[in-house]
């Protein structure tokens, strides 16, 4: 679960970014010089982490960028209803009007919410994975077979 988190997080910001970055100067005073996931003059790379190191097209490119974008109003209704779910149930808890109805309800209306967030996920993962050739399929697939201690397999133990 805290994985499908740092994904939305990361989907955010890159919503976030694109949207900060079309509103100032590239030459500005909030100008930043490209980093790993940026190159000189593009917006971030939308792709999710787990594609990096496969080498893709520019018009796979746009179309997982289509695939993450079209979540994220989905994603973004969810995020909020979870945080609001999380802040009603934390006040509740401190509060001298506790009732277990409630926290329950309050708890289920938070994990419908995580558990909608990660198949939005999920789905969208399984549309950029059909996107991908056969050959990068096997590449990415041999990746998720090697053994998790090998170094480098940060992404295995997750």
């Amino acid at each position: 679960m805290n994985h499908d988190f740092r994904r939305l997080i990361l989907a955010l910001g890159i919503a976030l970014a694109t949207a900060s970055s079309q509103a100032m100067p590239p030459d500005g005073p909030c100008a930043h010089p490209p980093g790993p996931m940026t190159q000189e003059g593009m917006a971030p790379d939308p792709a999710p982490p787990w594609l990096r190191g496969i080498n893709l097209s520019e018009a796979m490119r746009d179309r997982i960028f289509d695939i993450m974008h079209a979540q994220l109003p989905n994603l973004r209704a969810r995020a909020r209803e979870a945080q609001q779910s999380r802040e009603a149930l934390h006040r509740l808890s401190f509060s001298g009007s506790y009732d277990d109805a409630k926290a329950k309800l309050l708890s289920d209306t938070l994990a419908r919410a995580t558990a909608e967030m990660a198949l939005v996920q999920s789905r969208a993962d399984q549309q950029i994975y059909r996107l991908l050739t056969p050959e990068q399929r096997q590449e990415l697939d041999s990746r998720n077979t090697r053994d998790p201690r090998e170094p480098g397999r940060r992404e295995a133990r997750r």
